[in-house]
């Protein structure tokens, strides 16, 4: 006997297993938000009892990856390694399945750093600066508010602030004289794992700038960021004419009302 096959009905099969998949991405990326908050709680009641115990009420500490893989507690490096996994896992089936992201709340720091500011949703305008200020997810400052600004005007749901070098400083002469390789590599990771979500060809505007002269390694910064993000095929761009010593010019010294252009990335970093 011939077998009927509704052509449709397995239309409507496919339809339903890929929701079934993104909802089950969105599940396990949402699980390690809460993993990371059950290792914190370890951290606090084993290897930093002694600080949780001066803490004061009500006061707040932001708790990164990085510090939690500082601890030397082997039990907290086998959970890590765990969300490690789901978050190649998660990043991978997205890639795969072409699903968009969901609003995402960005804000990576530690003490005296911040890696990563920003809302990431389904359009993202993604810039990168020399360095963060003060600023955070819940107080922004001039830059933030333009870039939030910035991200309307091109018609973007989501943004995201990145940096050459992650040291928060309101005044460029503070920064590190010489590059603190700890903050370097924790900066790559981030971008990397960030650029993961962002998905092929993004648009990365940037703008830095004649602070880019100020430290010597800030050309390392930007072409090892260069490297890890040419897989990405990113278009690189940016607001105004360039200043008058061919660099990209930073969002607080820019107007609203302003055009933007190419950015050619590898003849600037070789003439740095």
């Amino acid at each position: 006997m011939t077998k009927i096959i509704n052509l449709q009905s397995k239309i409507k099969l496919i339809e339903n297993y890929n929701l079934k998949l993104r909802f089950t991405v969105e599940d396990l990326e949402e699980f390690n938000v809460v993993l990371l908050r059950m290792i914190s709680d370890l951290a606090f009641s084993y290897k930093w009892e002694e600080t949780a115990n001066k803490m004061v009420a009500g006061e707040a500490i932001t708790v990164t990856h990085e510090m939690l893989s500082n601890t030397g507690d082997n039990n907290i490096n086998q959970l890590l390694e765990i969300r490690d996994l789901i978050d190649e896992t998660t990043n991978r089936l997205r890639q795969e399945n072409n699903f968009k992201f969901k609003h995402k709340e960005i804000y990576i720091s530690a003490q005296d750093v911040r890696y990563a500011l920003g809302h990431l949703s389904y359009n993202n305008f993604v810039i990168f600066g020399i360095n963060p200020s003060k600023a955070t997810n819940v107080v922004p400052d001039l830059t933030i508010s333009k870039i939030k600004t910035f991200a309307e005007n091109e018609n973007c749901d989501g943004w995201l602030m990145l940096n050459l070098y992650p040291q928060i400083a309101t005044d460029p002469k503070c920064l590190d004289k010489e590059l603190n390789e700890s903050y370097h590599e924790m900066n790559l990771k981030t971008i990397k794992d960030l650029f993961k979500e962002l998905g092929p060809q993004p648009e990365i505007f940037v703008g830095w700038g004649n602070l880019i002269n100020s430290r010597s390694y800030f050309k390392k910064c930007l072409k090892d960021i260069y490297e890890i993000t040419k897989q990405y095929n990113p278009m690189w761009l940016h607001f105004d004419t360039l200043t008058k010593d061919g660099h990209p010019k930073h969002p607080s010294r820019l107007g609203y009302e302003v055009k933007k252009f190419e950015f050619d990335m590898e003849t600037y970093i070789n003439k740095l």
